[in-house]
């Protein structure tokens, strides 16, 4: 901003460093906190200009004990990522504004590894039309989702004022349709080969 590096180093709150990009010294600018942002939120993507906001993906990971493997009916994937759409304002303090309800992304197995997965990167594609998100899943392969631009911040973003996303339970919610925890209405594709043998190596 300005000339100026700026990272984010948490995002529950909302950390904010300012860095030297000759000499690799960061020191601390901002710290901001939406209500009700888990602390348990982040990684995942960078933050991109999307209609006048900083867009970005982050997740939460809820490790399983034995107990709950068991009720669960697991057996091979103890742990569990949940993931949220996030605006952030584009000028300093760069405060969160708005949080998606939770989501998991399309699964490429069809069995628990889907529940492994780490979103690393979003684009705009030619036009801001969609959005294109990069994701893995069960550390072994990466996937490609494309969604509508209209639809993810149409959750986000009401009257001009960024406000929080009504979920459908605990199901996410594109354009008022309710997706059962996934994300919809988009398109998916592989990007790296190797899911019949992941499959074999983890489950």
């Amino acid at each position: 901003h300005d000339g100026v590096l700026h990272v984010s180093h948490s995002l529950c709150p909302h950390e904010v460093l300012r860095c030297n990009d000759l000499n690799g010294r960061c020191e601390f600018a901002y710290s901001t906190r939406l209500k009700g942002c888990d602390p348990l939120l982040r990684g995942g993507s960078q933050a991109i200009q999307v209609a006048g906001w900083l867009l970005g993906v982050a997740h939460t990971t809820k490790m399983l004990t034995p107990v709950e493997m068991v009720q669960a009916n697991r057996t091979a994937v103890d742990r569990e990522y949940q993931h949220r759409f996030f605006l952030l304002e584009p000028a300093p303090p760069f405060a969160m504004r708005a949080l998606s309800a939770p989501f998991s992304f399309p699964p490429a197995f069809g069995n628990e590894v889907d529940l492994i997965q780490f979103c690393s990167g979003i684009g705009l594609t030619e036009g801001n039309t969609s959005l294109t998100i990069t994701y893995g899943v069960g550390d072994c392969i990466a996937m490609k989702l494309t969604l509508p631009t209209e639809q993810v911040l149409s959750q986000l973003v009401g009257n001009g004022t960024a406000t929080s996303a009504e979920a459908c339970g605990k199901r996410w919610c594109i354009a008022g349709q309710c997706h059962r925890g996934k994300v919809g209405s988009g398109s998916q594709s592989q990007l790296s080969p190797g899911r019949e043998r992941c499959m074999a190596d983890r489950v």
